[in-house]
């Protein structure tokens, strides 16, 4: 019969804390050999013992107090400085070591947690703190998300209206819970719905403040019975939830002009916004048409600006052109004109005329009989 060994968790996990720091050191090290040059490694033990790593013609060199130990393989050097620390030095873990091989994790200090305030089935507060700690505890228990608690100690839930239901613990004795069932109401309807209200139920009160209809219900927390309240926060939002009609049905005649005439100038103001946008639409595409014209308008003043530098340039080679050919006119003329027994030749003149079409003159010049035209020789 065989036993299963088994391996300390805290021993394996220090032994791969080790072998990491020696593979670190060797790759540290190794890299120092490429490059041929390394700054000293210094790894200091928290008892102050101390030992210097360095590369001196291409040899790792480990200095521990007296012992001088030199090598060229890098992971032996790693093995030796461990063999050192660890064997030697009884250093029990790396994170014990003072080097920059070794990072420390940082650990943020523990936050104060606040003992858990412990809510009993039935008791008596000794102050209004007390009961304001128990009635948070009390709701917090059934959330899965942090309780909404305003600074001035109110708590508040979320009806189908816009007004919220408000926990409030008043002093010591007595909680209160309230919401605002409609604003702005017609005094007389209001009346009415108070009476019909109040006569139906006898856990809620119900009056005016103002012109708001307010629903409350009082707990009494002396004694303090955690269930209790939580039975009457969900019974008062059941009710709460299902009078959320009132609020239209209340409403003042003032009030309803006052949301109509609102509306009017919203649905107005929308208007006058969207045809804004329609103007500044159409006036952003005449800005780019007329930019564009403006492209174009420039590119034809840039292209006749071309073309009247070309003609120019035309009539200037037109010019020179007729001088030259009146020229050669001249020379031929005194050259051969006076040559007896002569033979017309035809002398070609361009002449350039307005619409810079070529015409051709001929001119008939005399020549010597037997003139060889080929050769120029009679």
């Amino acid at each position: 019969m065989s036993e299963e060994s088994t391996t300390d968790p805290v021993e394996a996990g220090i032994t791969n804390a080790w072998n990491k720091f020696r593979d670190d050191l060797a790759d540290h090290v190794d890299a120092g050999l490429d490059e041929g040059e390394m700054d000293e490694l210094a790894i200091t033990t928290a008892a102050g013992q101390s030992l210097t790593v360095t590369i001196e013609d291409e040899h790792v060199v480990i200095i521990a107090g007296e012992t001088v130990f030199t090598t060229v393989c890098p992971f032996e050097a790693a093995h030796r400085v461990v063999r050192i620390l660890r064997h030697n030095w009884k250093v029990l873990h790396p994170l014990f070591l003072d080097t920059e091989l070794v990072d420390v994790p940082h650990i943020d200090d523990n936050p104060i947690v606040p003992r858990p305030v412990v809510v009993p089935i039935l008791g008596t507060a000794d102050s209004v703190e007390q009961l304001q700690q128990w009635v948070e505890s009390t709701f917090q228990a059934d959330l899965d998300v942090p309780l909404k608690v305003q600074d001035d100690g109110r708590i508040t839930w979320e009806l189908h209206g816009n007004d919220p239901l408000i926990v409030h613990v008043r002093n010591a004795n007595r909680i209160e819970i309230w919401t605002i069932l409609a604003r702005e109401v017609d005094f007389e309807k209001a009346e009415a719905a108070i009476q019909k209200l109040s006569s139906e139920n006898f856990n809620h009160q119900f009056f005016l403040q103002q012109d708001r209809l307010i629903m409350s219900r009082s707990v009494v927390a002396k004694p303090f019975v955690p269930q209790h309240l939580t039975d009457a926060r969900r019974e008062f939002t059941r009710f709460a939830n299902r009078l959320q009609h009132l609020q239209n049905d209340l409403l003042s005649a003032r009030a309803k002009q006052d949301r109509i005439d609102v509306a009017a100038a919203k649905e107005a103001q929308a208007k006058a916004e969207a045809e804004l946008a329609e103007v500044k639409k159409e006036l952003t595409e005449v800005l780019e048409r007329t930019s564009r014209a403006e492209r174009r308008a420039e590119r034809l003043k840039l292209e006749q600006r071309w073309v009247s530098r070309n003609f120019k340039k035309a009539s200037a080679e037109r010019d020179e052109a007729r001088a030259k050919l009146t020229r050669m006119q001249a020379v031929l003329h005194r050259a051969l004109g006076t040559v007896d027994g002569q033979t017309e030749i035809q002398i070609f003149q361009p002449n350039l005329v307005e619409d810079d079409m070529i015409e051709t003159e001929i001119g008939l010049v005399s020549m010597p009989r037997g003139y060889n035209d080929r050769n120029g020789v009679a």
